[in-house]
């Protein structure tokens, strides 16, 4: 390594060469930076370099008797600052304050408090010294060894007050900048939205249209967590409660895990700080995530704790977010009819307020509860004035899942080509916004309806996009509805013994009312293909109980086959009795 990387002084010296390396305890990282400082001084013979790190190691008495290699690391390490620019050696020792796994030279400006080109600069020089490397476009990280001797550097040379500042104004940057990609995207709403002006001497990236501040918070959501964990853990927690509320509808578009993160960090600060709005708002996150998860019961927790603490602070919108999301959890479980109560609750108090962004979400959700049950033209009624509502505020991402809706309530009409049409203009919006989970809903939502248009090749790759989308962000009744799409689909296609592999699958992991009863429905009519009119029965049984409890208008179809099976020649009755 040392000859690929210093060339033909190597084989000039090779005793001093070997030295070298024993000095770098033989480690890779070691000898990069040293072979930097010994290309960066092609006059200076290598004996001479050798002398001088043997001086360094002496001198910091850094090697133990056992000579061990993180001892001769720092070593180098520290015989390579000493051939850095002030500015870049501060750089080194502030990225030792960075929680996260990397850093672009926005945030090194503001961890510095120098201007960009600066930031770049000395990032350009630690990178040549081998002390960061890149990660991707303009960004850099650091060796956990790199990182832990820049940390004791930072504590041994800069103040504590320093430091904090250095913190502070890193934390403050990607709270800033946060806020303005959430503003771009309109994932944002007039109830505690969190206040924050941008320092004056920090730069910040412009974020020329939804798509730049997207790519900005994918591309800083690791940094973000770390930011979440950290400010919660060392004394912001004020930056913890409002990265958790800043990020909260960005965050419930399909990143679950890191949201669970967040929100988690806010609530725990906001409890030790004494901020009982704070933890409301991180409670109501984890609930709405752990719905979107499919932890009804967990999420119902959640819920209430957020609502007790939204009534002690007589904050009325806060009260409806919790009822809207109770509303949803209701329909999860297969009540829609007190699912569509606690939603005309959260309608009223909306209305109250004259929040509108609220009043929409509600009528949407209340939308959605009343296809569940079955009065599906009031279900587009209550649909298009959302769609009214979310055109006219600017909140394309709520219009895409609307036209999506409406297109599942056109379907129950029987209005398959208007349904078609809609979850077409969904996925076209979706796809512009680049809004993955809601690309799942509209691809699923399509494949439902190419079925019912006699099309099951096209529902069956449709619905299998959907699956994958649906697995990698975790959303399990996404994950449920797309196999039983497959499942009716592969049926349709005259397949079967797939369609029960798809059923049974959706069976296995469902916890959701109607899809059980849906995936039961299912295996029965594939059972009943194949001839085993046993177990057709067993699951007609178990969809009739599972559709009569949830008043589905479908009991009376599946009460009809059950009734037609039993007038077949051989239904099994004996056996199965």
């Amino acid at each position: 390594m040392l000859r690929r990387l210093i060339g033909h002084r190597v084989d000039a010296d090779p005793d001093a060469a070997a030295t070298l390396a024993t000095q770098c305890a033989h480690l890779p990282l070691a000898l990069r930076v040293a072979a930097e400082l010994a290309v960066a001084r092609p006059t200076t013979p290598l004996a001479e370099l050798v002398i001088e790190l043997a001086d360094q190691q002496h001198r910091l008495d850094l090697l133990d008797a056992d000579g061990d290699p993180r001892a001769a690391v720092t070593a180098v390490f520290s015989w390579s600052m000493r051939h850095l620019p002030v500015d870049a050696a501060r750089t080194f020792r502030l990225l030792g304050l960075h929680p996260g796994p990397d850093i672009d030279a926005y945030a090194t400006a503001a961890l510095t408090d120098t201007s960009l080109s600066q930031a770049r600069l000395a990032l350009d020089r630690l990178a040549r010294a081998h002390l960061v490397h890149p990660t991707g476009p303009a960004r850099y990280g650091m060796h956990d060894l790199l990182r832990a001797y820049a940390t004791t550097l930072t504590t041994a040379h800069d103040s504590d007050a320093d430091r904090r500042a250095a913190s502070t104004r890193l934390f403050d940057y990607y709270l800033v900048t946060a806020a303005a990609a959430t503003q771009q995207l309109r994932l944002v709403d007039a109830h505690g939205r969190p206040g924050t002006a941008a320092p004056a001497t920090t730069p910040t990236p412009e974020l020329a249209g939804p798509g730049t501040a997207l790519r900005w918070l994918d591309t800083e959501r690791p940094c973000l967590v770390a930011a979440a964990a950290h400010t919660a853990t060392h004394g912001w927690p004020a930056h913890a409660v409002r990265l958790s509320m800043t990020l909260y509808r960005y965050l419930e578009g399909g990143h679950y895990i890191d949201a669970l993160t967040i929100h988690a960090h806010a609530r725990d600060a906001a409890r030790q700080a004494g901020d009982p709005a704070g933890q409301a708002h991180a409670q109501l996150g984890l609930g709405t995530i752990n719905v979107r998860l499919g932890r009804l019961e967990l999420a119902t927790e959640h819920l209430v704790q957020a609502s007790v603490l939204f009534r002690q602070a007589g904050d009325l919108i806060g009260q409806a977010r919790v009822l809207t999301n109770l509303g949803v959890v209701e329909d999860h479980r297969g009540h829609y009819q007190a699912a569509a109560d606690r939603l005309e609750q959260a309608l009223a108090l909306y209305q109250q307020t004259c929040h509108t962004i609220g009043e929409a979400m509600a009528l949407h959700n209340l939308g959605v509860a009343e296809d569940h049950l079955g009065r599906h033209q009031a279900a587009a009624d209550r649909l298009e004035q959302a769609l009214v509502r979310y055109r006219r505020l600017g909140y394309p991402r709520e219009e895409a899942m609307t036209l999506h809706n409406l297109g599942l309530a056109a379907m129950g009409l029987g209005r398959y080509q208007e349904a078609a049409d809609r979850q077409e203009q969904a996925l076209a919006l979706i796809r512009q916004l680049g809004y993955p989970r809601g690309e799942a809903w509209a691809l699923y939502g399509l494949g439902s309806v190419q079925t019912r248009l006699g099309r099951p090749d096209q529902a069956i790759a449709l619905h299998t996009q959907a699956l994958t989308l649906f697995r990698e962000s975790g959303e399990r009744g996404g994950e449920i509805r797309a196999l039983n799409g497959l499942g009716e689909a592969t049926l349709a296609a005259g397949r079967p013994a797939d369609a029960l592999t798809h059923h049974t699958a959706a069976l296995s992991t469902s916890v959701i009312p109607d899809q059980q009863a849906r995936a039961h429905t299912g295996a029965d009519r594939a059972h009943h293909i194949l001839g085993d009119l046993v177990r057709a029965r067993h699951h007609y049984e178990h969809a009739l109980a599972l559709h009569t409890r949830l008043g589905s208008p479908d009991a009376h179809d599946v009460g009809a086959c059950l009734i037609a099976l039993d007038a077949s020649p051989d239904t099994g009755h004996d056996q199965h009795d």
